[in-house]
């Protein structure tokens, strides 16, 4: 072999593959844990989604082993590899943002009614007007609660 300095190269290049050659199988492993750990900690039953590849499914689970766990969705009773998943969601709590901010902002626009009303209308009617505007914008908030999406991701972190 010709020069030290390309003898040094050669060994960095060497010792370089080899980590990450050892990181590369040591990532699968890990993974797996973590998502077993996931697993283990929800409750029977629990609503989950799955990612395997370019499929999802969503169902409720049904039982888990150290190596798989089993899915109960709408097709029947299906059995997975924990290092075939690629991603986890669980379903979220709903926490009713929208129905807050509807609410909230009604409250807003029925006040700025109550103080700035020049239209002549007595007060009992400029109040059923800003009820009903307090009605409508919390019930806006709850369809936009009803259209989001309640799933969260757990797995990969």
């Amino acid at each position: 072999m010709g020069s030290p300095l390309l003898r040094a190269a050669l060994v960095v290049i060497g010792v370089g593959s080899s980590v990450v050659g050892g990181l590369g199988a040591q990532a699968p492993d890990s993974s797996t844990r973590a998502l077993r750990g996931i697993i283990e900690g929800l409750p029977p039953a629990a609503a989950v989604r799955l990612g395997v590849g370019r499929e999802r499914w969503t169902g409720r689970l049904a039982r888990s082993s150290n190596d798989s766990l089993t899915l109960n969705d709408e097709t029947g009773v299906r059995k997975v590899k924990l290092a075939d998943i690629d991603s986890l969601w669980l379903r979220g709590p709903r926490k009713h943002q929208g129905l807050m901010a509807g609410a909230g902002l009604g409250a807003l626009v029925f006040v700025a009614l109550q103080l700035t009303d020049n239209s002549g209308l007595e007060r009992g009617a400029r109040a059923r007007q800003g009820f009903t505007v307090i009605l409508g914008a919390a019930a806006i908030g709850m369809l936009m609660d009803g259209i989001s999406d309640p799933w969260v991701e757990q797995f990969p972190e």
